[in-house]
């Protein structure tokens, strides 16, 4: 069924109105106002030549009211963008509904629908993260305390040895893993406040920043028998967040050393790729499958899976990577060619180093010619 077009709607289809909101208003009026006027002169042109006051009085008059009327209609239908607006915000603050507000127009009124359909997506978007985030502390942050209570009152009522040192280390794994689950809950509530702005990027030397990176995770790495090389084909300069980035790849290197088995190796590379900066990070580890792989970037993912030594996984990692990748305008992607085959993610971003110095070099190639 085809729905029928508002007055505004028609209006936005007239190509020298369609970017003005306060044009289609002042045309609505312009067309109030002279109707009575056209009418006049044509009555004048066809009418009789002996003109009467009373029918000269009575055609200006029902022509104002027409005109009046019309322009009335006209400008209610122009409305439409403030009343759907407008729907749309009760909707959604009494009932929870998303609106789907047009997004196509161009004038002032059509830019307002569509930030408020953006704003109210991202809204809800953010609230819904904060009741699952509510959600996993509640299941998987209770449990674990209630464990850790059961086992001290355990470790207060025995006297071996062997018993005090494995309900010891069941307890500092415990802990290790909460610690790791909130610092990561932690990371979602900044990153929904944060928006990376022009000013906040830094050019840095990448590989610099990358081995820095690689030191931080060197002793995880190390723990588990696990050792990671890195091959820069690109060693240059980087347009990155410092307060993100290097929390980015860390990351996913310590997602890359819990899947990795004992004894492997763990790649990281960079290269760049005309206007992009690639990090790619490689193992041979537990790997996943095509189905896991669309799952992996969902806030607390049900592919998520425990590590090679049984390492816990909340499921909150890949998802805040993503984000945090976002946040500057690249891109992270995840392959792998199946269960124990190992996984390659890859980071992508935009180098605005490489970026200005090809512009300069056209300007300076335009200046010379």
């Amino acid at each position: 069924m085809k729905t029928k077009l508002s007055v505004y709607e028609r209006l936005c289809q007239v190509k020298w109105l369609s970017k003005s909101y306060t044009l289609k208003f002042l045309f609505i009026a312009f067309l109030g106002i002279h109707i009575p006027l056209i009418g006049i002169i044509f009555y004048l042109l066809v009418g009789p030549a002996n003109l009467q006051p009373l029918p000269v009085f009575l055609i200006v008059l029902v022509l104002t009211l027409v005109a009046t009327a019309l322009t009335l209609y006209l400008l209610n239908g122009l409305l439409f963008p403030l009343k759907q607006s407008k729907l749309a915000l009760e909707n959604y603050l009494n009932k929870q509904q998303l609106p789907k507000l047009p997004q196509s127009y161009s004038d002032e009124a059509g830019i307002l629908m569509d930030k408020l359909q953006v704003s109210l997506l991202s809204l809800d978007n953010m609230i819904q993260e904060k009741r699952d985030l509510a959600s996993l502390l509640s299941h998987d942050l209770k449990q674990p305390l209630a464990i850790i209570g059961n086992t001290a009152e355990a470790i207060a009522l025995t006297t071996d040895p062997i018993k005090l040192q494995k309900f010891s280390a069941n307890l500092k794994k415990m802990a290790s893993d909460q610690i790791q689950m909130l610092d990561g809950i932690l990371q979602v509530l900044n990153l929904d406040m944060h928006v990376t702005k022009e000013e906040q990027l830094t050019i840095v030397p990448i590989e610099s920043v990358l081995n820095d990176v690689v030191e931080s995770v060197v002793l995880q790495a190390d723990l588990k028998g696990v050792k990671i090389e890195t091959a820069y084909k690109y060693d240059g300069l980087a347009y990155v967040q410092l307060e993100i980035f290097p929390q980015m790849v860390k990351n996913i290197l310590h997602n890359a050393i819990k899947f990795s088995y004992p004894g492997s190796t763990i790649k990281l590379q960079v290269y760049q790729e005309k206007n992009w900066l690639n990090i790619a990070i490689i193992d041979k580890g537990k790997g996943f499958t095509e189905e896991q792989a669309k799952q992996l970037f969902d806030r607390f993912a049900k592919a998520g899976q425990k590590g090679t030594n049984g390492e816990a996984s909340t499921g909150i990692g890949l998802h805040i990577c993503q984000k945090m990748i976002s946040l500057q305008g690249g891109t992270i992607t995840a392959y792998s060619e199946g269960p124990e085959k190992g996984a390659t993610f890859t980071i992508r971003i935009p180098n605005k180093e490489v970026i200005e110095a090809e512009i300069e070099l056209e300007n300076a190639v335009m200046t010379y010619a």
